[in-house]
């Protein structure tokens, strides 16, 4: 066949039809989990810095907080393959603050399959975002322990939810749905 006879076969241009489509689908992936990156990284920064601001029992870290995570829940409402995808690169260098911030990214993303209002959004990422905050008054070397823990070591780990209600409420947490999860996270 001749080029010119090629180019008006209807087959031809049906492939050439499909891979340019699939070229802009993956184009467009490139570019969410691009945005996606950088929006994580921008408010992993965020998170620890107001998790040591917490620490302090700082007021102004709870209203950084709030800032925090209503930045979540408009960054993350894209693709959610991307954000999973997103998560599990990032993970291979999480501490805890690492954790709470994806904790509190794929409770958001359930949260808003399942139609909660602003209000419970809100809630449900700050609970998220502070669940393991107590964690922070345990010895990184009973944290990071490899192998079995100790009676003493698990009764210290096991103290972690109260140790985040103190912090919380030094720091002017009132909000009975954020206090009641990091209390409760680890009931059952």
């Amino acid at each position: 066949q001749t080029a010119a006879a090629k180019e008006d076969d209807p087959n031809v241009e049906l492939m050439w039809r499909i891979k340019r489509e699939q070229m802009e689908h993956l184009k467009q992936i490139h570019e969410n989990l691009r945005r996606c990156t950088r929006n994580y990284d921008r408010i992993s920064k965020n998170v620890t810095d107001l998790m040591k601001k917490m620490m302090t029992g700082s007021k102004e870290a709870i209203a950084s907080a709030k800032e925090t995570v209503e930045g979540m829940v408009e960054t993350f409402q894209g693709d959610s393959d991307a954000i999973v995808h997103l998560i599990n690169i990032k993970e291979k260098d999480e501490g805890i603050y690492h954790h709470s911030l994806n904790v509190s990214v794929l409770a958001l993303m359930l949260g808003r399959k399942v139609r909660l209002t602003a209000s419970e959004m809100h809630e449900l990422g700050m609970a998220a975002l502070f669940h393991d905050i107590g964690k922070n008054r345990i010895e990184k070397k009973v944290l990071k322990k490899k192998g079995p823990l100790t009676k003493a070591e698990s009764a210290i780990i096991q103290l972690h939810p109260q140790y985040g209600i103190d912090t919380l409420a030094k720091s002017g947490v009132r909000e009975v749905g954020v206090i009641r999860a990091v209390k409760e996270h680890h009931e059952h």
